[in-house]
């Protein structure tokens, strides 16, 4: 049986020592598009980049804004958007306490829908994926 981390992937000999390789980039390091939209985040806002069909046409983010989640615009006016393989991608963002509400309504769901509710105190939530009980800002 052959060891794997000897093995070359494409061009790359991942069995030279680490200072003899070049950079790797993680894949969880962001997207152009991640680097892109983060140029325009502002600190106490939780944001979100819908698809659209198209920016003549974002009647598909009415029930977003509906849950006060606004579309964010560059210094000229225009829609923040990145296109990406037909696909266009918008900008939109909130205030960090309702992103906050929204995230402990949620997750309210998912402990009852667990069992797991009877054994929280006011202002605990289990996290997503997680085992432990975190303290929230925010009373239920």
């Amino acid at each position: 049986m052959t060891d794997k981390r000897k093995t070359n992937i494409g061009s790359r000999d991942n069995t030279a020592p680490a200072d003899k390789r070049p950079k790797r980039v993680r894949l969880n390091d962001g997207t152009p598009m991640q680097d892109y939209f983060k140029t325009f985040h502002t600190s106490g806002y939780a944001y979100y980049s819908p698809i659209v069909t198209s920016l003549d046409d974002l009647s598909s983010l009415k029930r977003m804004e509906s849950a006060w989640w606004d579309l964010v615009k560059d210094d000229s006016g225009e829609v923040v958007h990145f296109s990406s393989h037909g696909a266009v991608h918008v900008l939109m963002r909130t205030k960090q306490e309702y992103y906050d509400e929204d995230m402990l309504v949620q997750q309210d769901k998912v402990n009852a829908s667990e069992g797991l509710d009877a054994n929280l105190r006011t202002g605990e939530y289990i996290p997503k994926g997680n085992a432990s009980v975190v303290t929230s800002k925010i009373e239920k």
